[in-house]
């Protein structure tokens, strides 16, 4: 096996990412694989070759490139940082519109969305036991003042509740607090 090539379940899972974008049509339309089958397309840019997970193209000139993860532990900053990387640099070869979609089977850390929400990066979760014809994507963003709100709420949640205890809390509207022993 060459270097940089998928095999086996990972190239899967990039076939997988890569029909499910496919049936996304309505949002890229003409889409097409840029090179072959569009899996593991090598590119020279910055002085070295690199190779895309899944890079597609359409008739309007966006070129659409993939980064397709099937890790059992969670994205982290770095990873989106360097795909941010290759990122700029095929805006830098290709003189053009590049889409940047970061997909994994596992969750991402907090650090990884805010980078990629700084870097233009489309984050989606895709389970590796879908079909193509039947799936569920997640889409992941970070919204500061979402998150500002949420820990507000669950900051008052928690100073309200023993947490040393096994208990469930129950929010009922308008906000009061039930504390349901585990039994």
């Amino acid at each position: 096996m060459s270097k940089g090539k998928s095999s086996g379940s990972d190239w899967d899972y990039q076939e997988l990412c890569k029909k499910i974008i496919f049936a996304l049509r309505n949002e890229f339309p003409d889409l097409v694989p840029y090179l072959g089958d569009g899996i593991d397309v090598p590119l020279k840019m910055g002085g070295t070759t690199w190779t895309l997970d899944l890079a597609l193209w359409n008739c309007k000139g966006v070129f659409i490139v993939v980064e397709c993860k099937r890790w059992t532990t969670r994205i982290k900053q770095g990873h989106i940082a360097e795909f941010a990387y290759k990122l700029e640099l095929l805006r830098k070869y290709f003189n053009g519109d590049v889409v940047g979609i970061f997909v994994a089977k596992t969750d991402y850390q907090i650090g990884a969305v805010k980078a990629a929400k700084e870097a233009n990066v489309e984050l989606f979760i895709i389970p590796e036991t879908q079909s193509e014809e039947n799936f569920i994507l997640s889409k992941l963003f970070y919204d500061q003042e979402s998150m500002r709100r949420i820990s507000k709420i669950l900051a008052n949640v928690i100073d309200k509740v023993n947490v040393s205890e096994a208990v469930f809390v129950v929010l009922n509207p308008p906000s009061s607090i039930e504390k349901i022993e585990s039994s």
